[in-house]
């Protein structure tokens, strides 16, 4: 749409803003070459066990939830993993109170987990949909499906900004 001047009119939630013929024909900075990151969205078997057990329609809210959160990750992977790992085993309150938290936390990372650390797709599902939080440190990569899982399942993701999460490669 244009204004009486032929001028572009540009419409923001907020305002409305002009661009000016000039304006349209500058040049446009070319992206440049650097890694992209695509959203991984939640894996399949979760969300497919997410909609088979109708968690959607069942979710708790924040307060009713068993779990104040869930620690569910190999610290193999990262630095920060492990440093996590040191803390919550030092943690006075999850001494006294193991009930409130679901921590699985395997040494390292394998495909195939032994059955003693594996949590299957249905049971990931209900741990994060009954989990206020999700404990979400750094590993392979900055983010990860554990990230849109407990998204999709109303637990809140908590994220590490540290050196490593910042300066990842």
């Amino acid at each position: 749409e244009t204004d009486h001047n032929g001028d572009a009119i540009v419409y923001h939630p907020d305002k409305t803003v002009q661009a000016t013929a000039m304006e349209e024909q500058q040049p446009q900075p070319q992206p440049t070459q650097t890694q992209l990151y695509v959203p991984l969205g939640p894996r399949y078997n979760f969300w497919n066990e997410f909609v088979q057990q109708n968690l959607s329609h069942t979710m708790l809210p924040s307060s009713q939830r068993p779990y104040i959160f869930n620690a569910m990750f190999s610290k193999s992977t990262s630095p920060s993993r492990k440093l996590l790992k040191v803390q919550l085993n030092a943690s006075r309150h999850i001494q006294d109170h193991p009930e409130r938290y679901f921590i699985q936390i395997a040494g390292k990372w394998r495909r195939k987990m032994h059955p003693t650390f594996h949590v299957n797709s249905s049971r990931c599902a209900t741990l994060l949909a009954t989990s206020q939080f999700t404990l979400s440190p750094t590993g392979h990569n900055p983010e990860c499906f554990r990230l849109y899982e407990a998204m999709e399942a109303g637990s809140i993701p908590v994220l590490v900004l540290d050196d490593e999460y910042i300066h990842h490669a």
